[in-house]
């Protein structure tokens, strides 16, 4: 799995070449990596954000040995390449739960293929674990499907 540095080195390099034809990226930037996991936990590859003075302008996503295999923008204005942030996913994860429910660590992961991403959030309440997926548009309960 490659670093941080290198994923923002080969969002960099796309950026360059996507400013041809994406408007806005000429004068934009790679910006800070996100790593995305696999839902039991393993990094999985990475998202970058391309960002320039005006805010988000679209993402990158590099693969764990280094390949760029995606890039684009955003429809709608999120201001972080997660689309909300850990925070925001640990407080709609509180919403709807019961009083005194322990909510875990939010992770970024993929459910499913790769641009499935979402934060996964553990909420731990009568004795009982339920796993949240949690991303801009609310939460929803992950179920392993066989083999998982």
């Amino acid at each position: 799995m490659i670093d941080a540095d290198a994923a923002r080195a080969a969002a960099e390099q796309r950026r360059t070449v996507a400013a041809r034809s994406e408007p806005g990226w000429a004068a934009a930037h790679a910006g800070e990596p996100q790593l995305v996991h696999t839902v039991e936990g393993r990094p999985s590859y990475w998202v970058c954000p391309i960002v320039d003075a005006g805010g988000l302008r679209g993402f990158v996503r590099v693969t764990g040995d280094g390949k760029v295999a995606a890039h684009g923008t955003f429809g709608g204005a999120p201001s972080v390449v997660t689309g909300i942030t850990a925070e925001e996913a640990v407080e709609i994860a509180r919403h709807g739960t019961p009083a005194g429910a322990e909510i875990g660590a939010p992770l970024y992961v993929h459910d499913g293929p790769p641009g499935r991403e979402a934060w996964r959030v553990e909420v731990r309440a009568g004795g009982r674990t339920t796993v949240l997926m949690v991303g801009p548009g609310g939460a929803y309960e992950w179920v392993p499907r066989d083999g998982e």
